[in-house]
């Protein structure tokens, strides 16, 4: 029962979505299936554009590069995450200096040469 607060639209079941696809690969056409399913996602039709002509092996081969290159991505990821965690709330202060300006604050004041006290 749709409630008029949110305008009687439901969301789309997704079981049932699976379900009308099932069954429209079992009366229907392939090829109209096919065509159907281009019109209602752009993403599998551009896939669909891009990989006519081209065998199974072929169309593999380059999603396996694809998910080679998101799992390095993400291997990238992580690797940025565990050093960024591993230097939280450390600090760092310079160990070199380009040039003099007057006494370091970080050494002290005796450790750069003469003492101002």
């Amino acid at each position: 029962m749709a409630s008029s607060l949110f305008g009687g639209v439901q969301k789309p079941n997704p079981l049932r979505s699976a379900m009308q696809a099932v069954n429209m690969m079992r009366n229907a056409n392939p090829e109209q299936v096919m065509h159907q399913m281009m019109q209602s996602n752009p993403q599998f039709a551009e896939f669909i554009n891009a990989n006519k002509g081209k065998s199974p092996e072929q169309t593999q081969k380059v999603l396996d590069t694809i998910t080679g290159n998101r799992m390095a991505d993400m291997q990238n990821q992580i690797n940025q995450l565990q050093l960024s965690q591993a230097m939280c709330g450390v600090v760092r202060y310079p160990n070199t200096f380009a040039y003099n300006a007057g006494p370091s604050p970080f050494c002290g004041n005796g450790c750069c040469g003469t003492a101002n006290i």
